[in-house]
């Protein structure tokens, strides 16, 4: 689910995440690069390409990753972004 929180940023939260409110959203933020706040688990990896893709965005598209910390429902899908 892609929720626009401003111009420039929006809110990627998994639909099948069983904590509604409490799920390890993404966040994608649109400067002169393309920064995502966490990569999800890899069980929403499709997803979360899904969700980019309605953006218009693929993650080849991303430039930068920034991880909150390293549980694997915020980091599993890292190697999905390699040119960040």
């Amino acid at each position: 689910m892609i929720k626009n929180i401003t111009n420039n940023i929006y809110q990627l939260c998994p639909q099948g995440w069983s904590c509604p409110g409490k799920s390890a959203c993404m966040y994608l933020i649109k400067l002169d690069k393309l920064i995502l706040v966490d990569v999800s688990d890899k069980k929403f990896n499709r997803e979360m390409i899904n969700d980019l893709s309605s953006l218009e965005i693929t993650p080849s598209d991303i430039d930068i990753i920034l991880l909150t910390h390293g549980h694997k429902d915020h980091c599993e899908n890292l190697e999905i972004f390699n040119n960040a």
